[in-house]
């Protein structure tokens, strides 16, 4: 994975409901990698996706493959489906429901211990975070960031957020402090010249 993404320009897509009101689509599709998370809006084909999502996708991460194909028949669709088994993309698989490790690439590679990073300081580091900390180890050209609004939104394919998620942006259903995590990006990584976050004041 690290020699796939390193000196490339890569779009990081989260799922925040601010993107749908942005004209971002063909700027995400320009990146030589586009890395999508959990539930892409490319796949709701009842969306108006195209304009503000784009619909390139080059890698799809999971904060649990397995989870996903086997307990959140909700939030997918059909063509989401048939896109999960066609193999037409790469896989990453944080299997952050594993406790005793943080993710696993496919191929076995580096950074096991960021689950136990986080936890010391945010309880349960979100998919999207521990994107932006792989990113940043493996040497990409740039990364714009897209649909990260640290839950100033809902989650487009969430209904439990609305009451789940305090005025401090904790969203006690996933256990994620997006106040927390928005401070530990901006000053982590956004503070890089090689990451920008993008629609976001």
């Amino acid at each position: 994975m690290k020699d796939f993404i390193e000196n490339r320009t890569v779009a990081l897509v989260g799922n925040a409901q601010s993107l749908f009101n942005s004209q971002f689509g063909s700027d995400i599709n320009d990146h030589d990698i586009v890395i999508r998370i959990n539930n892409p809006a490319i796949f709701y084909d009842s969306l108006p996706y195209r304009n503000s999502h784009g619909t390139k996708i080059d890698v799809w991460a999971f904060w649990d493959a397995c989870r996903f194909s086997t307990a959140q028949s909700l939030y997918r669709t059909k063509r989401m489906d048939d896109y999960f088994y066609s193999g037409k993309y790469h896989l990453l698989d944080l299997k952050m429901n594993n406790r005793e490790r943080g993710f696993s690439f496919n191929d076995k590679e580096q950074g096991a211990d960021i689950k136990h990073r986080c936890m010391k300081e945010t309880g349960n580091p979100s998919a999207g975070l521990i994107c932006l900390y792989l990113l940043n180890e493996m040497n990409p050209k740039t990364v714009n960031v897209y649909g990260f609004d640290f839950k100033r939104t809902n989650t487009f394919h969430h209904t439990h957020t609305c009451k789940d998620v305090d005025e401090n942006r904790y969203d006690s259903f996933y256990r994620h402090d997006y106040k927390f995590e928005e401070q530990y990006a901006q000053n982590k990584f956004f503070s890089q010249e090689r990451f920008n976050l993008k629609g976001v004041e």
